[in-house]
């Protein structure tokens, strides 16, 4: 016995080799049944009995009394959650013989864990990734990134909270055990790959963003889209006014790999020095020194201005040379993603959208969103005076939720001023409070709206579903037809909480520290945001939408 073990590992090619003969003599003298039932074992992660009857193709009864038996022998064991799992090591020595010695039966044993997993309940996340691991090795091609099977699998699992977020989690380190032992070849896909092919499968929401306006405080919406781009998730549609729309636009005008670069350069062109408040003076200096001076590339001060007979204290032109600067138009007018800003007309008071969907889309346009009177002045086009979309309650929100077509939909809304909790104590907390009320309660009164009109919808289809259908006129069937194919709508209310509640002066406070603050919370608060699994549409035909607000105390409810 011990000749022919140390024959067997004299002629061993390498450590795997010899580790299987030292299991080879542990094994050899037992029932060949066992010896087969240990290679079965090894497939799962964790030992279940009914996992393992449909892998042997045995009755579950068979498969305990085996796994009890492997148990006394010491093979396997119970972990600190009370499941049988084999050794590591005798796992990783077993799946690396069975594939060398019996490839067919390896690839044979994992497409039956496959299609087990698959008949189980399908809103468990480490069960999707398992399921994927173990189709990827039944798999001849072999390949860790091939992730086409999640395209084709993805919109019948999940549902449950936090599904995608823990899948993506999850799959890359089940696989990287397989890669590291040369059962799959990698590259292993990064969380970030993960992400965009889950959103992107057969029924993919498309995403939206709806940009308010409010000056500096826009660089909220920058982190906002820096979190979305590095977890692998572009918008294809972008609705923006004031400061919005020039994000917005930046974000459309640019190709995928330089748009974070071209945030950056935009919000470092208008970043002044950080002054420090003091107990004399307790308002930003750069507050000040902008509405003296202007915001470098962003306004400067009109002159001679309105005391000789002017209609606005500040120019515009810096703006425009920025967004030229920083704005490939011919590339935002390809309509990679489609991108719009609101505006409202001077002369007759009637709002609109100036929509690359529709028309070409020039620096003038975004302009127009931005010329808030009376600090700047109506910006002309096509022999029309515009302002800036803020005269109006906000209506981003509206403009993405009229016409997002048949696609599940997921729309991203910044809210940059957000409404405190407590009364107000002075004259400038009740001018704070009011303009916050103001600037929010148009979009939270469009989302219940809009979801009001998805419930009744839901409940005009169901009461037509209950009309026999020879009853039907072809108009009730036309209507019908139309109620159900309604998409569903998720909205991610990102409500941008300070602790500094002064929304008075925030707009205009454009200082290094202001900037890099509310950058980092947009990047912090949507991160958040997507931890909780927003990006998971329901299945075809369960219109409605669904609203998540990272402020909990304001969240309405989903219909």
């Amino acid at each position: 016995m011990i000749d022919e073990l140390l024959q067997a590992l004299s002629v061993a090619k390498d450590s795997d080799e010899r580790a299987w003969v030292f299991l080879h003599a542990n094994i050899q003298e037992l029932d060949s049944t066992i010896q087969d039932f240990l290679f079965i074992a090894a497939i799962p992660d964790r030992l279940d009995a009914p996992f393992l009857a449909a892998l042997a193709m045995q009755s579950t009864k068979d498969a305990e009394h085996r796994l009890q038996r492997i148990e006394e022998l010491g093979f396997a064991s119970k972990d600190r959650f009370g499941q049988h799992r084999l050794s590591d090591e005798t796992r990783r020595v077993l799946l690396t013989r069975l594939r060398q010695a019996d490839p067919a039966r390896f690839r044979l044993l994992n497409e039956r864990a496959a299609a087990y997993l698959a008949s189980l309940d399908h809103d468990d996340a480490g069960r999707y990734a398992a399921f994927l691991c173990h189709s990827m090795l039944a798999s001849s091609l072999g390949r860790a990134s091939d992730v086409l099977l999640i395209r084709e699998t993805f919109s019948h699992w999940g549902g449950g909270a936090n599904f995608a977020t823990n899948v993506a989690q999850a799959y890359p380190k089940l696989l990287a055990e397989h890669v590291n032992a040369g059962r799959l070849i990698g590259p292993v896909p990064t969380t970030t790959e993960l992400w965009k092919v889950m959103l992107n499968r057969t029924t993919g929401a498309r995403i939206a963003l709806a940009l308010e306006g409010n000056g500096a405080l826009c660089a909220y919406h920058a982190g906002v889209y820096e979190a979305l781009h590095e977890a692998g998730i572009e918008p294809e549609w972008i609705a923006g006014e004031s400061m919005g729309a020039m994000v917005g636009a930046v974000i459309a005008g640019n190709p995928i790999e330089r748009r974070i670069d071209a945030l950056r350069a935009l919000w470092a062109t208008f970043a002044q020095h950080s002054w420090p408040s003091t107990q004399l003076f307790p308002w930003p200096i750069g507050d000040w020194l902008g509405a003296a001076y202007g915001v470098p590339g962003l306004y400067s001060p009109s002159l001679p201005g309105p005391l000789a007979g002017g209609t606005a204290f500040y120019d515009l032109s810096p703006a425009r040379a920025t967004l030229e600067r920083y704005i490939d138009f011919d590339r935002l007018n390809d309509r990679e993603i489609r991108f719009a800003a609101g505006a409202v007309n001077a002369a007759t008071g009637n709002f609109t959208y100036f929509d690359n969907a529709y028309m070409r889309i020039g620096p003038e346009h975004v302009l127009a969103s931005m010329a808030l009177p009376p600090g700047f002045p109506a910006i002309q086009i096509d022999g029309q005076s515009y302002w800036g979309a803020a005269l109006v309650s906000s209506t981003a929100l509206q403009h993405v939720l009229d016409g997002f077509g048949d696609r599940a939909l997921v729309v991203f809304q910044p809210y940059l001023l957000a409404v405190s909790d407590r009364l107000p104590r002075s004259l400038h907390e009740v001018n704070a409070k009011q303009r916050a009320i103001s600037l929010t309660s148009r979009a939270r009164f469009i989302a219940d709206y809009y979801a009001n009109m998805q419930w009744m919808r839901r409940k005009l289809r169901h009461v037509l579903e209950r009309l026999p259908e020879d009853a039907r006129t072809q108009e009730e069937k036309d209507l019908l037809n139309g109620l159900v194919s309604q998409p569903r709508v998720s909205l991610v209310n990102l409500v941008y909480r300070r602790q500094d509640d002064d929304v008075v002066f925030a707009p205009h406070n454009f200082s290094q520290n202001a900037i890099a603050e509310h950058w980092a919370r947009g990047r912090s608060d949507t991160e958040r945001a997507l931890g909780r699994d927003v990006l998971t549409p329901k299945p075809e035909g369960d219109g409605g939408i669904a609203i998540y607000d990272t402020d909990m105390r304001h969240a309405p409810n989903a219909q």
